[in-house]
C-alpha cells in the first residue's frame, strides 16, 4: 500500500512540473476541438435555408442530417487537426518530461532522491501518455454533446471516433517514443530536435536519394519498380490505415506495425535511458560510439544529393551526355568536406574542430565514392538486369497508351474507378511467353543503347553523319518470377524495327495479353453490362464527330461480334490500319447510390473498330450505324481548308538566317497573326463548295480523334493541314454537335488538288 501511496504521490508531483504541458493538452482538445465543431455546424445551419429552397422540406432535413453526420467524423475521427496536435503533443511531452537530463545540477538533484531509476522512468513516461490520453477523451465527449444536440451522432459515428481515437493513440506513441530516444541520446534540445528530424526524414531522404539517382543513371528504370512508401515511418503507417478504411487486413497490419515500431523504440529509448552517463548533459551526442556512424550516415547521403543536384544542373545522364562529369565530382568531395566539418562542430560547439576526426572525411568521402560508381556505372546489374526466360512464371506488359481510343481509357473497374492501365494490366494480364518478352527487350535494349550511342557521337562532332529511322515507343514491363519476386521496369521498343515487330506481333497477338489489356476482349466488361444494378451506362458508336446510341441488346451483340474478331488482332495489323470508329461507353452512379440524388462525374471507356473487323462491323450495318465515309455529304455546307506549308517555312527560315537573297525575301509576305515582326507567313487557304470538291475530300478526311496518339508510329494526320467541315443550316448535326467539326488529312493522302491549290511556291516568288 505505501508503494502503491508512494507512486502515486510521484505522478501527481510529476504532473505539476508539467503543469503546462496539462494546459497546451487541455487548450487543444477540450477548447479549440469542441470549438471548430460547434463552427462546422453553426456553418451546416447557415446553409440550411439555401438547402431548403433546392431540395425541399423533407429532402433537406435528409441532407442535413447526413451532412452533420460526415462532418463530425471528419472532425472527431481521422482529422488533421487531431493528427497536428496529436504530432505535436507527442513532441513536447517527451521532451520536457525528460528534459531535466540536459542539466548535470538536475541530474544530481534527481539522483540523490530515494526513487530507482526504472521507476522514475516509468512516472515521466506514463504521466506523458495520460496529459495526452485525459483531455483527448474529454475533447471528444464534450464535441460529442455538442454532436447529440445538433442530431449528428449515431452508432457509426461513435464507432469510427473511439477507432480513430485508438489509431492516434498509436501514432502518439510512436512519436512520443521518437523524441524520447532523441532526447536519451543527444545532451541538449538543439541537437535533440536535430536528431527527431533525422528519425522522422532519413528513410525519406535515403529513398529519394535512391529514386533520383536511379532516375538519372537507370534508363530502364521506373518510379513503380521503387516501394510507394515508407516502411519504418509511423506517419506512413497511419496514412495507410486513413486511405484505406475498407481494406481490414490492411489496416489490422499497419496497426500491428505501429505496435511493433512503438515497443521496439520505446524500449531502445528505455534502454538508452539506464545506459545514460551523467557526464553526457550538455554535450551534442551522449553516446561515443554513435557519433561516426551518425555522422557517415547523415553525410552520405547528404553529399550524393548535392552531386544530384549539379548533375541536374550540367544535364549530367546517359541520354543528355557524360562530358561534364568534373562538376559533378567536385560537388560531391566538396560536400562530403563541408559535411564532415559542419557535424563535427556540432560534436564539439567549437569552430576549430572543423577538421578533426579527417579519418571519417576519408570513410564518408570512400562511401559515396563508391555509391556513385554503383549508380554510374550500373555495377550492380539492376538496369541491365532481365530474368532468365525459364525463371519467369508470368509477366505483365504494358505499351504505353496502345491502341488508345480517342483519349479514352481502355478499361473500367467498378470498385476501383481510379484504376490506372499500368494497374489494370498488373491486375490481370499473366503472359506466359516469357521467351519472346525477355528475347524483345534484350534486342531492344542493345539497339537502343546503341542509337542512343550513335546519338551522343553526334552531340560533340557534328560532321559524323547520324541517320536513325527508328521510332521509340515506352513500355511498361512487370516480371512475376517463380520465387515470388516481382520486378518492374520500363522499356523503349522501336516499333519501327522489323526484328521488334515480330516479337510484337507475337506478344500483343496472344489472347493473354488481349483479355489483360483489352476490356472488351475479355468476359469482365459483358458481366458489368448484364450483372450490374449500380451503374447507369449509356454506349456510343461514332468518330468523335457523329455518333449513334446504343441500347444495352445491341452492345452485348457487338461486344460478342468485337471479340470474335480479336482472333485477328496483332501489333501489324493496328499497325496498318486506322480506326473506322469508336464505341464509347459511359458508367454513371445511379442516382440511389450517391447522396440524396447529387450529381457525380461519369466514367468513359472506348473501344476502337478497325476495317478488318468483319464481324463487328456486320453487326454496325445491321444496326444502321456503319459510315463507309468520315462524313456524311448531304451535311456538308462547305468546306475549309488551311495548309500551313511548313517545308516551305524551314526554307525561308534558312535563307533568312544565311542572309542571301534579300531581294527575294522582300518581297514576300511577312508579319501575319501568329508570327513574329521577321518572320514568313507561309500558311495558305481554300474554301471548297462544289459537290464534286466536297466529296473527293470527304473520302480523305479522318476526324481528328481517329488518327491520334498512336504508340506503334501508325497512320497518322498530316501536320500541315487543318480541316474544317461547316454543316448545314438544315442539318441535324447542328443540334447535336455544332456549326463545324475539326477533320484531317491521313499523311500522304491530301488530294493533289487541294495540295495545288494551298501550296506555297517559293519558285513563283
Amino acid at each position: 500500500m505505501t508503494s502503491k501511496s508512494s507512486f502515486l504521490v510521484s505522478m501527481k508531483e510529476n504532473s505539476k512540473r508539467r503543469l503546462w504541458v496539462w494546459v497546451i493538452s487541455a487548450l487543444g482538445f477540450m477548447l479549440l476541438l469542441p470549438l471548430y465543431v460547434a463552427l462546422r455546424i453553426s456553418q451546416i445551419h447557415r446553409q440550411a435555408e439555401w438547402t431548403i429552397s433546392r431540395y425541399g422540406a423533407e429532402m433537406a432535413e435528409k441532407i442535413i442530417h447526413e451532412d452533420m453526420l460526415i462532418t463530425i467524423k471528419d472532425i472527431l475521427g481521422f482529422s488533421d487537426i487531431l493528427f497536428i496536435l496529436t504530432v505535436i503533443l507527442a513532441v513536447i511531452s517527451a521532451v520536457q518530461g525528460f528534459s531535466w537530463l540536459y542539466s548535470r545540477k538536475k541530474i544530481d538533484f534527481y539522483m540523490g532522491m530515494p526513487v530507482k531509476r526504472s521507476k522514475r522512468f516509468l512516472i515521466i513516461w506514463l504521466n506523458g501518455i495520460l496529459l495526452y490520453l485525459i483531455p483527448h477523451l474529454s475533447g471528444l465527449v464534450i464535441g460529442m454533446l455538442i454532436a447529440v444536440g445538433n442530431q449528428g451522432l449515431n452508432a457509426g459515428t461513435v464507432k469510427v471516433i473511439f477507432q480513430a481515437l485508438f489509431i492516434h493513440l498509436l501514432l502518439y506513441l510512436c512519436v512520443y517514443h521518437m523524441a524520447m530516444l532523441a532526447v536519451m541520446m543527444t545532451g541538449n534540445i538543439v541537437i535533440t530536435g536535430m536528431g527527431f528530424l533525422v528519425f522522422c526524414l532519413y528513410e525519406w531522404l535515403v529513398r529519394d536519394t535512391d529514386h533520383v539517382y536511379k532516375s538519372r543513371f537507370f534508363r530502364y528504370f521506373t518510379w513503380r519498380s521503387s516501394p510507394k512508401n515508407l516502411r519504418f515511418s509511423p506517419f506512413t503507417m497511419y496514412a495507410e490505415i486513413v486511405s484505406s478504411p475498407s481494406s481490414m487486413t490492411g489496416q489490422v497490419k499497419m496497426i500491428v506495425l505501429m505496435m511493433v515500431f512503438a515497443v521496439l523504440v520505446g524500449g531502445l529509448g528505455y534502454l538508452a535511458y539506464l545506459k545514460r552517463p551523467a557526464e553526457g548533459a550538455g554535450k551534442a551526442m551522449v553516446f561515443e560510439f554513435t557519433k561516426p556512424v551518425i555522422k557517415i550516415l547523415l553525410v552520405v547521403p547528404m553529399a550524393l544529393i548535392v552531386g544530384e543536384l549539379i548533375a541536374s544542373d550540367v544535364n549530367y545522364s546517359p541520354d543528355w551526355g557524360l562530358q561534364r562529369g568534373g562538376y559533378v565530382f567536385f560537388a560531391l568531395a566538396l560536400a562530403t568536406i563541408l559535411g564532415c566539418a559542419v557535424i563535427q562542430v556540432l560534436y564539439e560547439f567549437d569552430i576549430k574542430g572543423a577538421l578533426h576526426q579527417k579519418r571519417h572525411i576519408l570513410i564518408s568521402g570512400a562511401i559515396v565514392a563508391m555509391i556513385f560508381c554503383c549508380y554510374r556505372y550500373d555495377l550492380l546489374h539492376f538496369d541491365s538486369y532481365i530474368p532468365d526466360a525459364d525463371d519467369v512464371e508470368s509477366i505483365a506488359f504494358y505499351p504505353y497508351q496502345y491502341d488508345n481510343a480517342d483519349y479514352r481509357s481502355l478499361w473500367f473497374e467498378p470498385e476501383h474507378e481510379d484504376l490506372s492501365g499500368r494497374d489494370y494490366v498488373d491486375r490481370y494480364m499473366y503472359l506466359t511467353n516469357a521467351e519472346d518478352v525477355c528475347k524483345l527487350v534484350e534486342y531492344s535494349m542493345e539497339k537502343y543503347y546503341k542509337d542512343m550511342e550513335e546519338n551522343e557521337n553526334r552531340r560533340y562532332n557534328s560532321d559524323l553523319a547520324f541517320v536513325s529511322n527508328a521510332y521509340w515507343s515506352e513500355a511498361r514491363i512487370t516480371y512475376r518470377l517463380k520465387s515470388g519476386r516481382e520486378v518492374m521496369r520500363r522499356i523503349w521498343i522501336d516499333v519501327n524495327d522489323e526484328a521488334s515487330t515480330g516479337y510484337l506481333d507475337r506478344i500483343i497477338g496472344s489472347d493473354e495479353f488481349k483479355e489483360g489489356y483489352l476490356m472488351g476482349a475479355s468476359d469482365r466488361l459483358s458481366r458489368i453490362i448484364e450483372e450490374n444494378d449500380r451503374y447507369e451506362i449509356s454506349a456510343y458508336y461514332g468518330n468523335t464527330v457523329y455518333e449513334q446510341k446504343l441500347t444495352k441488346p445491341e452492345l452485348l451483340e457487338l461486344l460478342e461480334c468485337y471479340q470474335e474478331d480479336m482472333e485477328f488482332y496483332n501489333f501489324t495489323k493496328i499497325k496498318d490500319s486506322t480506326p473506322t470508329g469508336v464505341i464509347r461507353i459511359e458508367f454513371k452512379r445511379n442516382l440511389s447510390d450517391e447522396v440524396y440524388g447529387r450529381a457525380t462525374a461519369t466514367q468513359e471507356m472506348g473501344i476502337n473498330i478497325y476495317p478488318f473487323y468483319d464481324n463487328s462491323i456486320a453487326c454496325l450495318k445491321k444496326f444502321g450505324f456503319y459510315m463507309e465515309r468520315q462524313v456524311v455529304v448531304e451535311d456538308i455546307d462547305r468546306i475549309y481548308i488551311k495548309n500551313y506549308n511548313s517545308e516551305a517555312n524551314l526554307k525561308l527560315q534558312e535563307l533568312q538566317r544565311t542572309g542571301g537573297a534579300e531581294d527575294f525575301l522582300n518581297d514576300l509576305e511577312v508579319t501575319a497573326e501568329g508570327f513574329g515582326a521577321n518572320e514568313i507567313d507561309t500558311r495558305r487557304y481554300a474554301d471548297y463548295t462544289q459537290k464534286a470538291d466536297i466529296e473527293q475530300i470527304a473520302d480523305c478526311i479522318y476526324a481528328e480523334g481517329m488518327l491520334s496518339n498512336r504508340w506503334d508510329n501508325g497512320a497518322m494526320y498530316d501536320p500541315d493541314y487543318e480541316v474544317v467541315v461547316y454543316f448545314k443550316a438544315e442539318s441535324s448535326m447542328n443540334r447535336t454537335h455544332g456549326t463545324t467539326a475539326s477533320y484531317k488529312f491521313k499523311e500522304d493522302e491530301v488530294p493533289d488538288f487541294v495540295m495545288k491549290d494551298t501550296a506555297f511556291q517559293i519558285a513563283d516568288k
